[in-house]
């Protein structure tokens, strides 16, 4: 990701200033050509939404489990529900809590709806443990428990570790997210996105359409990887999962268990850990000195048995161990048997340009996303291209709808904060639908949406708003979304920028959003808990400062004020933008 507000990528220089944003003519010009490998920033603000909580935190003061899911001989893995238990520390006060019919905090879905206020409070301050969310929705995640013995093993404590540090510093739709890890005296526990739809093997076999479909995603997963210098090192089958359940339509996978990845510098990317599992490991693997094509080998294998309509096939067979490594080694792939008749040329001269044994004649993940098999065949299985403009228009105008909002309130600064963590910590079941219309969006393919992308959209809704519109205008809009200042949109901004819109948010988010804030249990969100989230540096200091006073100022933000960022006041308060966004609207 591009510089943030601390500005890591700068060498230590801590600006108060945006960097210059590219010039939309030339990011058109550069549309087609690879994407800059250089090595990206740690997103710090993201990364840090990912909680790690001390040993005196009891996980299950926060997480119910449900059902075991899974079990293994390093750890077991439960559905969990979040919950809010009743807080221990000083304050003895409960409020009285009373919720609309809707259950949930929310800002409208067009620009003429007024907030409804869904809960009334008293004045005295409180931890939102207390707080009781309604039961009309299980927010459900998933829990490991790392096993006990595991804790004395270093190696394993440094691939937990390794896993952990990656998929913080990630923020893909495709690939797995970790919300919290709690440490325990017998146990480590982490919490993740539950994936209810099982691994590839649960939905075999695959239509030619549903295999392209699949690997396109995981295309898109690893070129937002590597180019962010980390390389997955054991795709497989069983790391690849379903976010919904086999019985609905949808096919869209995340990417898991990042437990042997490796995140490298620019000029050491040459790994030699023979790591991973043998079916898909490629060649080089074997030979002890490797780049990221291995994940593009990898994935090659995937997609030959996903093609193969059977799920015991794989490319590179043999009756030994040796004799499966003696084949990767020599690329001996075949597309003999019955099956295979019934799959296109374009297909199988797909996987054998993915299993090439020298892998600088190996597509790129990012090359292997412009195949045109792939994207003739995968039409059906994403969203169709009447649906998608529909979907992409309302997103659109949500995300225009939430920035102009945003841009008019007195509290936006803090309200962007929240909103972000809001987001990172959503279910599944809540933002499935808008990871697809993300990845529509992002036609560079990188996992993020540039200000082109984000001015041609722009463009294509509002056709006469644009020719009397200043640049500086459209500029602003996308400022306020991009809350990271990093010059793109990232996923989590993008959600940001359209739950609140599309009604979306419920009490109990912004009861979780004010818990992670509030990392000392005291009830309140202090200067010190608001640097846990930003850093330690000018830009971040200037943002607490905007949000709290002066360090002479001893402010702090209840529970109560920060509920009331959502609440119909708030909407009240900003009624204009909303008159502007209507006129905006009409005038097209």
């Amino acid at each position: 990701m591009g510089r943030k507000w601390w500005n890591k990528a700068l060498g230590g220089l801590c600006l108060s200033c945006r960097h210059r944003r590219s010039n939309p003519e030339e990011e058109e010009a550069n549309h087609n050509k690879e994407p800059n490998n250089s090595p990206q920033p740690k997103p710090l603000f993201t990364a840090n939404i990912a909680q790690e909580h001390p040993v005196t935190d009891d996980v299950f003061l926060h997480y119910e489990k449900v059902e075991e899911i899974g079990i293994g001989s390093t750890c077991t893995i439960w559905t969990a529900r979040c919950i809010h238990q009743p807080h221990t520390g000083t304050h003895d006060s409960k409020p009285e809590v009373t919720h609309d019919s809707h259950g949930g905090v929310g800002a409208p879905e067009e620009a003429t709806r007024v907030l409804e206020t869904p809960t009334s409070l008293t004045t005295q301050p409180f931890h939102s443990h207390t707080q009781q969310a309604p039961k009309n929705k299980e927010r459900l995640y998933a829990l490991k428990q790392v096993a006990k013995g595991e804790l004395k093993n270093p190696s394993f404590l440094v691939a937990l570790s390794n896993e952990i540090d990656i998929l913080r510093a990630m923020d893909h739709p495709n690939i797995v997210r970790v919300h919290e890890k709690f440490v325990a005296e017998d146990a480590v526990y982490l919490v993740t996105e539950l994936c209810v739809g099982g691994d590839l093997y649960a939905r075999s076999p695959y239509t030619e359409g549903q295999a392209a479909h699949i690997v396109s995603q995981m295309l898109l997963a690893l070129a937002y990887m590597h180019k962010r210098n980390i390389c997955h090192r054991d795709l497989k089958h069983e790391n690849i999962l379903f976010t919904s359940p086999r019985n609905t339509a949808s096919y869209h996978i995340k990417l898991i268990d990042f437990g042997l990845s490796r995140k490298y510098l620019k000029h050491q990317n040459v790994m030699t850990e023979r790591v991973g599992t043998l079916y898909t490991m490629a060649p080089e693997v074997l030979r002890g000195e490797y780049t990221t094509q291995a994940d593009v080998w990898s994935t090659g294998v995937i997609a030959y048995i996903l093609l193969s309509g059977k799920r015991n096939i794989e490319p590179f067979e043999g009756k030994t161990r040796q004799e499966v490594m003696d084949r990767i080694q020599s690329g001996d792939l075949s597309f003999r048997g019955t099956h295979w008749k019934r799959i296109s040329k374009r297909a199988k001269a797909f996987c054998a340009s993915l299993l090439k044994v020298d892998p600088s004649q190996r597509l790129t993940a990012v090359e292997a996303q412009r195949v045109d098999w792939l994207d003739q065949n995968q039409s059906l299985y994403r969203l169709s291209k009447t649906k998608s403009q529909l979907d992409q228009a309302g997103l659109f105008r949500d995300m225009v709808n939430s920035a102009l909002i945003q841009s008019a309130s007195e509290d936006a600064k803090l309200k962007k904060l929240a909103l972000m963590v809001i987001s990172y910590n959503s279910n599944l079941d809540e933002i499935q639908q808008l990871a697809g219309i993300f990845n529509e969006m992002d036609a560079k393919n990188d996992g993020t949406i540039s200000y082109s992308e984000f001015r041609k959209a722009f463009q294509k809704q509002y056709r006469k708003k644009y020719n009397r519109m200043e640049e500086s205008e459209i500029q602003k809009i996308f400022n306020s979304i991009d809350v990271n200042e990093t010059g793109v949109i990232d996923y989590t901004e993008f959600l940001a920028a359209t739950l609140e819109a599309r009604g979306k948010i419920e009490i109990e988010q912004i009861a979780q959003a004010f818990d992670r804030f509030d990392v000392d249990n005291t009830g309140y969100i202090s200067r010190d808990n608001l640097r846990s989230i930003l850093g330690h540096t000018c830009r971040s200091d200037a943002i607490v400062n905007e949000i709290l006073g002066d360090e002479n100022d001893l402010k702090q933000i209840s529970f109560e004020e920060f509920l009331s960022l959502f609440e119909q006041e708030e909407s009240r308060r900003i009624g204009k933008a909303r008159e502007d966004l209507q006129k905006l609207i009409k005038s097209e």
